[in-house]
């Protein structure tokens, strides 16, 4: 379906924790804190609630990006300054994973960690096994807990609010820097990574694209793929619309687009020449994440 679904009247999104709701009460297993956390996403809720959290949401993500903003040039240094150095890279653990999950621990406030985060985004999917819904219930728990003992007043709304927030934003930033940094980097290979200017708008996206369930009597009961993918290769101000239109638009789109101007900025000081550059990567629901990710250099 076109992007422009996303603002018609005629299409709701679907309200993923509904399906946490039902395997819990069929299955008879405890799955408390995965509903809790899916409940704390704004873009599986519709209306009012959705307006009321996205707008709990959108304060820790303004308390986030005062403290990301100042950090943001030392942490592009830190991680991408590998592309000084000659050699054979993994970019996926080496720079793209530490550097995300440092910029989305200080949005949202709480720490992230690869062993408990990677398995996080199964949120969003309602086919996943028995197996993947209790690790994802302990994951989830587990994290949960640490916020609320972490956080000065022991909020649990609060807790869930700051965990959904990175699991919006983890993988989709994710997906988003690494394939747009194959892109660059394909089409400077046997040249210097700064011979083009590396594109302060994604060129890629992390979430190529979103469910929507038709709400009208002709649509009703029917669900949509609208693909955000097409998007690619179009002009700066088409790309935008990569971060969603309308009331569910990506919260995190201001955030991400200055982290984006950031690595531009450092890749146009990058002499380095690419000769090999190679990624992989897995579906997940709606998600598209690096699986492996190297370049090599000289």
């Amino acid at each position: 379906m076109p992007i422009e679904c996303l603002r018609s009247s005629d299409y709701d999104v679907v309200e993923f924790y509904k399906n946490h709701e039902t395997v819990s009460e069929t299955l008879g297993l405890d799955l408390t804190a995965t509903v809790a956390l899916a409940r704390a996403l704004p873009l599986g809720l519709r209306d009012a609630e959705h307006q009321e959290l996205r707008f709990e949401l959108a304060k820790i993500l303004a308390e986030g990006k005062r403290k990301l903003m100042p950090q943001l040039p030392n942490l592009v240094e830190m991680h991408f300054g590998l592309l000084d150095v000659p050699g054979i890279h993994d970019l996926l653990h080496d720079v793209c994973k530490p550097f995300v999950n440092d910029c989305m621990g200080i949005l949202a406030g709480t720490q992230i960690e690869n062993r408990e985060f990677d398995n996080l985004s199964d949120i969003f999917d309602p086919a996943i096994g028995f197996s993947k819904r209790k690790r994802l219930e302990a994951n989830t728990k587990r994290l949960l807990t640490q916020a609320i003992e972490s956080s000065k007043t022991h909020d649990k709304n609060g807790a869930a609010f700051q965990l959904a927030v990175a699991v919006m934003g983890r993988d989709a930033l994710l997906g988003s820097i690494a394939f747009s940094l194959h892109r660059h980097f394909v089409l400077v290979k046997d040249s210097a990574i700064n011979a083009r200017r590396f594109p302060m708008v994604p060129t890629d996206t992390g979430v190529p694209y979103i469910w929507r369930i038709g709400v009208t009597p002709k649509t009703e009961g029917k669900t949509y793929e609208c693909h955000l993918g097409r998007l690619v290769g179009a002009d700066d101000d088409e790309r935008l619309k990569l971060f969603g239109l309308g009331a569910h638009t990506c919260l995190g789109k201001v955030h991400s687009l200055k982290i984006f101007e950031a690595l531009s900025e450092h890749l146009s000081r990058k002499g380095r020449t690419v000769r090999m550059v190679s990624i992989s990567q897995m579906e997940k629901h709606v998600l598209k994440i690096p699986e492996t990710f190297e370049i090599g250099l000289e």
